[in-house]
């Protein structure tokens, strides 16, 4: 295993680590609590009676319009509490709800939108200006018993000016806030999208006392998506005088006040080591506990309740190894409240860099061996391109990759120039000078694969790590190509890994003369960037800037160099002349039998790692050769994989498969290798020879017959013409390896058959999971109509009910490619299963066409691979069964929790870091309705628990 040791002081580790700490990837913010859940809630008859003498309001004085409008700010003659904070102003809006902070025009669902500290009374999509329509406000009673009352009288539906009702807002001097209805005229109209909110949000979406239910008898909870009834006739109306009351809880309303957390000692060692985080908050009613809460890797979050010494307290979280690990503390106070304070998240990451110098090995005496370590290192990484101002310029080739946003405009990329993956989690990027200057952490889980680039763009945005694309935060378009800039690169370990300046700027710490002692745009050859393994060779020709041409932001650039992942490892042991040499290590030839050690280390200037192989010496023996292979019985298409199994260590392997047409090695393996990939293109049995080589002798073993290769289990002799029109151009299957650009047809091949079956392998075939679903799209050579049939439930027929249209001829001119969404069933047979494609020239193929013979057109058939749905975390049957509907949707679903059993319900839809982006309660023998309508394209995780059961399903949203 590797063993990194510590060479130098940790000193970068403090400004990188600060950057880390302002990470949120358990969806944490700054310290918070809840109290609007902590209000009291009743409700009641009586009777309603209008103001008289009020003080008139407009309602649009402040902004927009009688539709969606607000007033001007309103004064309440006296502090008035609401959860933590005490305000004498709000501002009321047209669409029944009112705001101590700023208007809004909102007219949808504000408790789950993005206005805190506010009171819906009836917020719906209203109007003020029916033929009654009056705001006033009236303040009674004497101090410090007074009630301001503020009454919305007679507004209109939107679209609907006839329907009108009433309902005044008392805000009581000691925090209590009750809500009066008066009567609703009976040809209201219920809404069957758009239901009535009533509640209070204080600091956030979590923070929240709503309504639901049947008006006469309403419940109280904590769900922002609550809605009041709103189907039915008059079901949106409350009754003529009802009343409801949030009382404000009594006692301590304020939260702890955290202060600083520490962590002892800091992140980012060489050493995977327990770290011990403390913390010294403080409240006036006295603190009954804390918990840090952390999470490392991909691992569940595991809570540790920390012990108090005097007024710290402090937990220890056990060394994790290499993993990422994220944690925040969360305290609770002693109040009668028990009021909860949640840090912020931090991060941190010890053992960034790692070496493994490849498994024991076995061999003879008198031989040598090759001995390879790679490691991971972040030196690979270059900053190979920059775009300041992009849009407006010439530096990047536009237009961008689709997942870049537009309007965004300033990028920065970089590229892993080493031939193998590097873990960017804890590095760090930092913009120096003007207005862009900010620090940037790379989250836990970034993973840039060899001879791929990422791009960074610098300001705020949704990150899409599918496309290796991140957002810094901060304000957008603020880099400009005149201003002086340096853009730092630093590793897990706080090393300058690469330093690129513009316009001669002098790079401030971590920045030091070893790393950076050029200047201008371009990255001299020998100075720039030295990095942690050697000087930074690409040039001028690897930047591209607003005023040059070079390069292509998304893209890997032409012509940079190639780094290779065993660089800068060297190797001590037995036989090496001098204290160390280089990787690759190419032993001496072993004397005699025995256990020969040998270690790898490769060291960053801050850390070393070692790693240890032991090589195994005997007196050679000749092999006995002996095989098997992992499926006896394939499909035509179907990989098979020849595994050696043969005695006495041999050097070398002859494999020998007859007959050998339709023979083909596959996975970058051949007849040499120890254990290939073969694919068999014709159907029949097949002999297997496998003849072994060592330094003894030789053997060999013939298995005849082993291998029976069947045809394609799916109808064939389906075309009668050969490839002259009609015929598929492509077929892809986004997010799938599945690429096929180059199909079997060529124009004017009149001789080529028109049917062609692909070995699924590289870009020929797909693996799809189910209860997913994936565009297909396909393009062919004429006008034609295009079908698709996946057997999902692998019973070797194409049924009807398996067709898929993809277009109806006549619909596109020649070579226009067309999608259609494929949704694949939850109970998809998992396996292997047939796709076939099939185009017409004149004529659109149905779904009985599957075996149909045409005389014009091209039939194509692919091989996917099914998996299991995507669920993650505790798999739960409970979570397994529900049903989720529509998915994909458009930012709206439901999630049928008809008989789970459950007393605590929770949903929450998370990033793919886990990072929570809304979260909502819900009851047994309901049907939730999960609404995110301001959410971007993309995939994300609905999180269910049920009681002490916690899955997870994907859920996809399209625009």
């Amino acid at each position: 295993m590797p063993t990194p040791t510590s060479l130098t002081g940790m000193a970068r580790l403090a400004r990188r680590m600060a950057a880390a700490a302002t990470l949120a990837l358990l969806g944490v913010g700054a310290a918070h609590a809840q109290v609007v859940p902590l209000y009291g809630f009743t409700s009641s008859g009586g009777s309603y009676s209008a103001l008289t003498g009020g003080t008139p309001i407009d309602p649009v004085a402040g902004g927009g319009s009688v539709d969606d409008g607000y007033s001007q700010p309103q004064t309440i003659p006296f502090g008035f509490r609401f959860g933590f904070n005490v305000y004498t102003q709000y501002v009321v809006t047209t669409n029944g709800w009112i705001t101590f902070g700023a208007g809004s025009t909102a007219y949808l669902a504000p408790l789950n939108a993005s206005t805190d500290q506010m009171i819906a009374f009836f917020a719906k999509d209203l109007r003020a200006d029916g033929p009654n329509v009056a705001y006033s406000a009236l303040t009674t009673g004497t101090a410090p018993n007074r009630i301001y009352k503020l009454e919305a009288k007679e507004f209109v539906q939107y679209a609907n000016v006839s329907a009108s009702g009433s309902a005044q807002l008392w805000l009581y001097e000691n925090g209590n806030i009750e809500i009066h209805y008066g009567r609703f005229s009976p040809d209201w109209i219920p809404g069957s999208t758009n239901g009535v909110q009533v509640g209070l949000r204080g600091s956030g979406i979590t923070d929240v006392r709503t309504l639901s239910g049947a008006w006469p008898a309403p419940t109280a909870g904590a769900n922002a998506a609550d809605v009041l009834p709103n189907t039915g006739a008059n079901g949106e109306i409350p009754a003529d005088g009802q009343t409801l009351l949030f009382s404000l809880p009594s006692g301590d309303l304020v939260p702890p006040v955290i202060g600083n957390v520490t962590l002892t000692p800091p992140g980012g060692g060489c050493l995977p080591t327990a770290h011990v985080v403390s913390v010294t908050p403080t409240d006036a009613s006295g603190i009954a506990r804390a918990d840090v809460v952390y999470t490392a890797g991909s691992n569940l979050p595991v809570t540790l309740p920390m012990t108090r010494s005097g007024n710290t307290f402090s937990a220890t979280i056990p060394a994790q190894g290499s993993n990422g690990v994220r944690y925040f503390v969360k305290v609770v106070d002693s109040g009668n409240n028990a009021l909860i304070a949640q840090s912020a998240s931090a991060a941190y990451r010890d053992a960034g860099l790692n070496i493994n110098a490849g498994p024991n090995l076995n061999t003879f005496t008198g031989l040598t061996t090759t001995l390879s370590a790679s490691a991971s290192l972040g030196g690979t990484v270059r900053i190979t391109e920059f775009a300041l101002f992009a849009q407006g310029g010439t530096g990047a080739t536009s237009p961008y990759p689709s997942y870049i946003p537009a309007g965004t405009e300033d990028f920065v990329e970089l590229t892993n120039l080493g031939t193998g993956q590097v873990d960017l989690s804890g590095f760090g990027f930092e913009v120096q000078g003007g207005g862009a200057a900010r620090q940037y952490t790379f989250p836990v889980g970034t993973l840039l694969q060899p001879q791929n680039v990422l791009v960074l763009h610098i300001g705020d945005g949704t990150d899409d790590t599918g496309n290796n694309y991140y957002n810094t935060g901060g304000l957008n378009d603020q880099l400009v190509s005149g201003n002086d800039q340096a853009f730092v690169l630093t590793s897990a370990t706080g090393q300058v890994v690469d330093a690129v300046v513009t316009n001669a700027f002098t790079p401030s710490a971590p920045v030091t003369a070893t790393d950076w002692n050029g200047a201008g745009v371009s990255s001299p050859r020998g100075i720039a960037g030295a990095g942690l393994y050697g000087p930074d060779t690409n040039d001028a020709s690897g930047w591209s800037a607003t005023d040059a041409t070079q390069g292509s932001i998304g893209a890997i650039n032409v012509g940079l160099p190639v780094i290779p992942s065993t660089a800068a490892i060297t190797w001590t042991g037995p036989g090496i002349t001098g204290s160390s040499t280089a990787n690759p290590l190419t032993t001496y030839a072993f004397p005699s039998p025995g256990t020969y050690t040998y270690i790898a280390s490769i060291s960053n200037g801050v850390c070393t790692a070692r790693d240890t192989v032991v090589v195994n010496v005997t007196v050679p023996t000749a092999p006995t050769s002996n095989f098997t292979v992992n499926n006896t019985a394939p499909n035509r298409g179907e990989v098979v994989r020849l595994i050696d199994q043969s005695l006495n260590s041999p050097a070398s392997w002859q494999w020998t498969i007859t007959p050998s047409t339709g023979v083909r090695f596959i996975g970058g393996t051949n007849r040499n290798s120890r254990n290939p990939f073969v694919i068999f293109s014709d159907g029949g049995c097949y002999d297997v020879k496998l003849r072994t080589i060592n330094i003894a002798g030789r053997d060999s073993l013939t298995r005849s017959q082993y291998i029976c290769v069947a045809l394609s289990p799916y109808c064939l002799n389906l075309q009668t013409s050969p490839c002259t029109n009609g015929f598929i151009n492509s077929v892809v299957m986004a997010t799938t390896t599945l690429r096929n650009r180059g199909t079997g047809c060529a124009v004017g091949a009149a001789s080529s058959p028109a049917y062609t079956f692909y070995d699924p392998t590289d870009s020929l075939t797909a693996s799809i999971h189910a209860d997913s679903a994936y565009t297909l799209s396909v393009s062919n050579s004429s006008n034609g109509g295009i079908g698709a049939w996946i057997d999902f439930n692998s019973d070797d027929i194409f049924d009807s009910t398996e067709f898929v249209l993809v277009k109806q001829s006549a619909q596109n001119t020649a070579g226009q490619t067309f999608s259609v969404r494929v949704p694949i069933p939850a109970d998809a047979a998992l396996g292997s299963t047939g796709m076939r494609i099939r185009s017409r020239r004149n004529a659109t193929p149905t779904k009985f066409d599957a075996c149909a013979q045409f005389f014009d057109g091209e039939t194509e058939d692919y091989t996917l691979n099914i998996l299991a749905p995507i669920i993650v975390g505790v798999a739960s049957e409970r979570v397994r069964a529900l049903d989720v509907y529509p998915n994909p949707s458009t930012g709206s679903f439901r999630v049928d929790l008809t008989n789970t059993g459950a007393k605590r319900i929770e949903l929450t839809v998370t990033d793919a870091l886990g990072r929570t982006l809304h979260t909502q309660r819900a009851q047994d023998n309901t049907v939730a309705e999960v609404r995110l309508p301001n959410f971007a394209a993309g995939v994300y995780f609905l999180r269910v628990r049920l009681d002490d059961q916690v899955g997870f399903r994907r859920i996809e949203i399209t625009k």
